[in-house]
């Protein structure tokens, strides 16, 4: 039991996976490579059995997406106990694992496959919170925290890069989870707290971390103006204007309590010197209140401070209210419906301000792609929203969408695998093997052969040709076809085959309202 869930919180790509020889009696790696995968069957009771090959997991899969993610912490005089403390006050969901150098991985589940950008994004920004930096060497010189995945996507054949996996060795191993006294959890109560601590991708999204006012990292965050501000004190002449920025970002961050956070910044952050008073901190709430403002980044004291390019990556810098009025200014989009038969990829139904439209899967799942259809098939030019504020739109839609299954033939595909079928009947025109040479199929021993160019021929000629060559290779080969050479008039020739269509094949083909090719 310990194994399958073991397996099921670190799946991850099951082309390319991780081996390495340890020591057995330190656990310490010998030899590591990547082999092609899938994982061979007892590799996982291997690991947790300590017997002398470990494994480790790529966790970015083949569609582009992760189940986990971590940091890995390379600091050998890392004190656990303290670090968890600190992601405790923080209320960051890590799990935190002693890795084997004596380091530690940092680890995020999920209850489903997310975006790696999305995963990415907050485990640097939650790495830079807790302040986390690789000791320097005698250079003075700092290796860079190395986050896992270390890819957002993975190009075909492309190997990714793996991490090795804790509790090496079950409960007899220096790869542990930790607990809050720093001390080792067994594998079972390890899997116990990993699983409770998974999250969504939108709890992801919308987690956020509430820092203390007099914190030293509150506007890491925020505009880096305010941060620079937050470092030095803010005296008389200055409280009113810098206040201000300061409730236009805790409004953003903190929607259902800025005005509190603001009033407790003002009085305990020791940074106001000395404080505004009462009346004066109801006028700024009461002004915030009414209008939604920007920062005023050309107004003192935050202009001679001002970062703009870094201030735009900030999660609630400038940028963010570009973000809120494109989100605004979206057109209303109706309710989704997926056309799907089981064979082809859906499509997807969409209204866009009361027009319907049409869209493949990467249409929707890409802001850029729907933004050009959508102008392209009704004429209406959509604001660009970020990729995270469009895949939360995209989520939404497919919460509520409507499923209509419809016909295997109404998809490329099925139109597909009646041409073909089309095309295999042409086999009754052929009596030899150098048929094939006149572009005909010909039928032996239970297959029937053709040339490739020939079936590609014949698509062009019914204007029937909806994929590349690649893509109907792929249906042949996934339909039980293949390739071959055969020797036709005293040369090689290569050609492609599938199996001879049965009766029953035939008759459906029929049925469809197809009564053959005329010969």
């Amino acid at each position: 039991m310990s194994r399958e869930r073991f397996e099921r919180l670190f799946r991850g790509n099951e082309d390319w996976y991780g081996q390495y020889e340890a020591d057995p009696k330190t656990g310490a790696k010998l030899n590591a490579y990547t082999k092609a995968g899938p994982i061979p069957d007892g590799a996982w009771d291997r690991h947790l059995a300590g017997d002398k090959t470990g494994i480790g997991i790529v966790p970015i899969s083949d569609a582009g997406t992760c189940h986990w993610g971590c940091i890995d912490l390379d600091d050998d005089e890392t004190d656990h106990a303290s670090l968890i403390q600190e992601v405790g006050v923080l209320g960051l969901p890590f799990v935190i694992c002693r890795s084997k150098s004596g380091g530690a991985h940092l680890f995020l589940f999920f209850m489903e496959p997310i975006k790696p950008v999305h995963l990415l994004a907050k485990m640097k920004r939650w790495s830079e919170l807790l302040g986390l930096t690789n000791p320097a060497d005698d250079e003075g010189n700092a290796p860079p925290l190395e986050y896992f995945p270390k890819q957002i996507a993975l190009s075909p054949g492309q190997k990714g890069n793996w991490l090795n996996l804790p509790y090496f060795g079950s409960d007899d191993t220096t790869r542990y989870c930790v607990d809050e006294a720093g001390e080792a959890m067994s594998l079972e109560a390890f899997l116990d707290h990993a699983e409770s601590m998974r999250l969504t991708e939108n709890e992801l999204d919308v987690r956020q971390v509430q820092l203390g006012v007099d914190h030293d990292a509150f506007f890491l965050d925020g505009p880096p103006c305010l941060q620079t501000l937050h470092q030095t004190q803010i005296g008389k002449g200055s409280r009113n204007g810098a206040l201000h920025n300061i409730g236009i970002f805790l409004k953003l961050k903190f929607p259902d309590s800025w005005e509190k956070v603001l009033e407790d910044y003002n009085e305990n952050s020791g940074v106001v010197t000395p404080s505004l008073p009462a009346d004066e901190i109801e006028n700024i709430v009461r002004s915030l209140t009414r209008s939604d403002y920007v920062y005023k980044c050309k107004d003192a004291p935050i202009e001679t401070l001002c970062k703009k390019t870094l201030c735009r990556k900030r999660e609630f810098g400038i940028e963010r209210f570009s973000r809120v009025a494109a989100r605004a200014a979206f057109p209303p989009l109706g309710r989704l419906v997926s056309f799907e038969n089981g064979r082809d990829d859906p499509l997807y139904e969409l209204e866009l301000a009361g027009r319907r439209m049409t869209l493949t899967p990467d249409e929707l799942g890409s802001m850029t792609l729907f933004k050009r259809t959508a102008f392209r098939k009704t004429k209406i030019q959509v604001p660009q929203l970020k990729n995270v504020d469009w895949d939360t739109k995209v989520r939404d839609l497919i919460a509520t969408h409507i499923v209509v299954e419809v016909p295997d033939d109404a998809g490329p595909l099925g139109q597909f695998l009646l041409r073909l079928m089309e095309f295999l009947m042409l086999r009754m025109k052929s009596d030899t093997d150098e048929d094939l040479l006149d572009n005909k199929p010909w039928e032996h021993k239970g297959r029937v052969y053709f040339r490739s160019l020939a079936l590609i021929e014949f698509l062009e000629n019914r204007r029937a040709r909806d994929m590349n060559s690649v893509g109907i290779w792929s249906v042949i080969r996934n339909e039980g076809g293949g390739f071959t050479t055969l020797k036709v008039g005293g040369a090689d020739l290569a050609v492609w085959w599938m199996p001879t269509p049965t009766k029953e094949q035939t008759q459906d083909y029929k049925e469809k309202g197809h009564d053959g090719p005329d010969f």
